[in-house]
């Protein structure tokens, strides 16, 4: 209810105060939040009730964690199933491979090459899909800017774990391709 001037001015009462506080960033003034919090203590104590945006934060950070921990997870489960995949593609064709490159070493190409060839020709398999996965990842996290207050912060340290595993991945599935198809043919 608004009541006019004048009859606002004849109400009697005792005169409390409000104190708005704005920051440019959550995440920079979160400690600065958290010591103005005590206050909210205080007064509801003396009966009034605050509400301020750093309880929001820190229960928005909660659920966004939480949500952090389900993209980490389904990430690696999802790594391990790519690479898998193309572990598999690329070993299941060891069998026809091992005639093409028996054929080149009786030829007398040399076993360096023959080993980075096999490595170049893993890798293109290897990095195609590694690139659009974190280009989608990178699109992807588009979505969450209305949501989160920086969904890129800190990815790179998932780009890196990625990036990580994903090598350790292909120097496996290259080595095992390069046992089974450089062998000695069986007779």
């Amino acid at each position: 209810m608004v009541l006019p001037a004048k009859q606002f001015n004849e109400t009697v009462g005792t005169k409390s105060s409000l104190r708005l506080i704005r920051v440019r960033s959550l995440n920079q003034s979160y400690h600065h939040l958290k010591q103005l919090e005590k206050y909210k203590s205080v007064a509801a104590t003396s009966g009034y009730e605050v509400g301020n945006t750093y309880e929001m934060f820190v229960i928005s950070n909660t659920l966004f964690g939480g949500l952090e921990f389900i993209g980490l997870f389904l990430g690696i489960a999802f790594l391990t199933m790519l690479a898998s995949c193309l572990m598999f593609k690329v070993l299941s064709g060891t069998k026809i491979d091992r005639d093409r490159y028996q054929m080149l070493i009786k030829i007398g190409v040399a076993n360096k090459q023959l080993k980075r060839a096999i490595a170049y020709e893993i890798g293109v398999l290897f990095i195609i899909p590694g690139i659009a996965g974190i280009g989608y990842v990178a699109l992807g996290l588009q979505m969450f800017k209305k949501l989160m207050v920086n969904p890129y912060d800190q990815w790179w340290w998932s780009v890196m774990g990625f990036t990580i595993c994903y090598c350790l991945y292909y120097l496996v599935t290259v080595k095992l391709y390069q046992r089974l198809v450089l062998q000695k043919k069986m007779r």
